[in-house]
């Protein structure tokens, strides 16, 4: 999840200074680029939904995407102990 704040970021620059669209296509290819206003990111847990777009930045949040990948690393050795 977190590669998508690369490409938030790389919307919000090129909407905020056009003049730089050009550089930023060069790091993030056109159709890639994401419109911030456009992109919404929750979290589901116990019944409780949460947004994870920061209100300041635009971006997923960064203590979110870490909970968000502690708990999917948990799910994934339990299932690794399942198979195994």
């Amino acid at each position: 999840m977190s590669s998508f704040n690369n490409l938030i970021e790389a919307g919000k620059i090129s909407a905020d200074t056009p003049d730089k669209k050009e550089a930023v296509f060069k790091v993030v290819p056109e159709s890639e680029v994401l419109d911030p206003s456009k992109l919404y990111a929750y979290s589901i847990s116990k019944g409780d939904i949460k947004i994870l777009i920061d209100s300041d930045t635009k971006l997923i949040s960064q203590n979110d995407l870490d909970s968000v990948s502690d708990d999917l690393a948990i799910d994934f050795g339990e299932l690794l102990e399942i198979e195994f």
